[in-house]
């Protein structure tokens, strides 16, 4: 019997975390985790509600480039980098540019990079446990006040959290299709509890990858490039950067002092 994408997703999600080292816990340093994988990550504010995110992989280079919207919520983001990690992993050959929106009906190639990042987040022994020992919960009924725990605890939207549940047979007060419905509802209850609501940016940030600023600012310090163009690799004004570079200098004299 040929393998589903839904096994194949899972599978995939398993052996890589094993081979990254990661236990069952959640994912705290993201983005960091994607760079040590040698992806270019950037993060930039595009204003549409329906665009996710762009998978891009320079053959000629063997380098793949992954974009995330930053207007989108921070779980939201998380989910749209691992779904494009996914399709670095088994997709870059065949897929070598892939841009994500939301809605309409999906190929198979999405949906298993969307079923892996669910997986890779929400990692089904790592959910289980954390239900049973933390939450005390034996069973596999969720009250919403343990759903509101669970998405903090692994940083991921609503509409991952519901549904990676869902996969892991647990059940709600309702259907989960209409759970996913109750979102303004949870946040709300989130703020009550003490806890943060999923997290929305109006204004999305651009953070570009490490290696990237490091490049760009040793070709600064050694000459190699002006203040000009450094602000231009920076998307930053010439003021922003030039204040910016004046920091750097004056953190590393007073670390030179010590």
């Amino acid at each position: 019997m040929a393998i589903n994408y839904l096994d194949e997703a899972r599978q995939l999600s398993e052996s890589k975390r094993k081979e990254l080292g990661l236990d069952d816990a959640p994912i705290k340093n993201l983005f960091a985790l994607l760079e040590g994988q040698g992806i270019f990550v950037v993060k930039m504010p595009v204003d549409s509600e329906e665009f996710s995110g762009v998978f891009f992989y320079d053959r000629e280079k063997n380098l793949s480039s992954i974009l995330v919207n930053s207007n989108r919520s921070i779980g939201h983001q998380n989910f749209t980098a691992v779904h494009e990690y996914c399709h670095h992993l088994r997709d870059k050959e065949t897929q070598p540019l892939l841009i994500e929106f939301n809605g309409g009906s999906k190929p198979t190639y999405e949906k298993l990079a969307d079923c892996f990042a669910a997986n890779f987040l929400m990692p089904g022994n790592g959910v289980k446990t954390y239900i049973k020992e933390v939450l005390d919960n034996k069973s596999n009924k969720l009250t919403d006040e343990e759903l509101v725990r669970i998405r903090n605890e692994f940083d991921v939207s609503w509409q991952a959290t519901i549904y990676q549940l869902n996969n892991l047979k647990y059940g709600f007060d309702k259907d989960y299709k209409i759970k996913l419905l109750e979102t303004s509802r949870l946040n709300f209850l989130s703020l009550k509890l003490g806890y943060e609501p999923q997290k929305t940016v109006e204004h999305g940030e651009l953070k570009l990858p490490s290696e990237y600023l490091k490049l760009a600012f040793n070709a600064y310090f050694t000459e190699m490039i002006t203040l000009d163009k450094l602000a231009e690799l920076l998307r930053k004004s010439y003021e922003e950067t030039k204040d910016l570079v004046a920091e750097i200098r004056r953190a590393g004299d007073e670390k030179y002092r010590e």
